[in-house]
């Protein structure tokens, strides 16, 4: 969850973390969630993505795109 995390660099860590432990190619992984934040699988760093939305406004698209 995007909010029990402290800045967008510890969100991606555990992203990393996560994916890594349940055997997720990262590549694949962050391209579905620049597709949720911006449209595009294709773009700028995760965290730097999230730092211009902002927390919340990335927390609400991830989840929007969850629910498709």
């Amino acid at each position: 969850n995007i909010n029990l995390v402290a800045n967008s660099a510890e969100f991606v860590h555990s992203i990393k973390k996560e994916a890594k432990a349940d055997n997720i190619a990262i590549a694949h992984l962050f391209k579905l969630l620049r597709l949720a934040l911006i449209g595009s699988p294709n773009g700028p760093a995760i965290n730097e993505i999230i730092d211009i939305l902002g927390t919340q406004e990335a927390l609400q698209r991830i989840e929007r795109a969850c629910t498709l």
